[in-house]
């Protein structure tokens, strides 16, 4: 899964105008977008120290923009897990018209293919492994890399416990699984 967050700038064609930057966030259909303004640097980050660990926290409030943001990777990260992309879907189809009837091929092309529906109409996983979710966030100068990050966390979170997302990620060391797919390395943000 690969999201991106990325700025861009837009001048309405009169001199001497500032453009009007925005932050959006796109993955196939689905594209969302802020003025850059409404994610203001520092503002809701609280940095505290526990055990030589920094942690994050954002404040229990959202912003109106924060809440848009979070609610947009909830359903990107949903339409990434549960929907496969119409080609592919087509694709498909098309290798499972091709089978003889009664072939082992056949059956496993109409199993594929239901799950396909099903998964899409019941907004629960294409697969037992989701993948591993990776992030690639470009943003505007002086805004809060820590924001994103922590917004990210929070919107796995959420999404794995909609059933959006399998509880996959475990602890390579212990093996514990917190059934959120937040943890060390994840989810990978770059």
């Amino acid at each position: 899964m690969i999201l991106e967050f990325s700025s861009e700038s837009a001048r309405s064609g009169r001199p001497n105008e500032r453009p009007d930057e925005r932050l959006f966030c796109q993955k196939n259909d689905v594209r969302r977008d802020w003025p850059v303004d409404s994610v203001p640097p520092h503002r809701y980050v609280e940095r505290t120290m526990n055990s030589n660990t920094q942690t994050l926290k954002l404040d229990s409030q959202l912003d109106p923009g924060m809440q848009t943001m979070l609610d947009t990777l909830v359903e990107i990260i949903r339409k990434t897990s549960t929907e496969m992309p119409d080609d592919v879907t087509r694709a498909i189809e098309a290798g499972q018209k091709v089978e003889a009837d009664s072939s082992s091929a056949k059956y496993a092309m109409d199993i594929i293919c239901d799950n396909i529906g099903l998964a899409k109409k019941k907004s629960q996983p294409l697969c037992q492994d989701t993948g591993t979710i990776l992030f690639f966030i470009h943003y505007p100068a002086g805004t809060d890399y820590d924001v994103f990050q922590e917004l990210i966390k929070r919107a796995v979170a959420f999404a794995t416990q909609k059933g959006y997302l399998r509880q996959n990620s475990v602890d390579s060391l212990t093996g514990e699984n917190n059934g959120t797919n937040v943890g060390p390395g994840s989810p990978a943000a770059a």
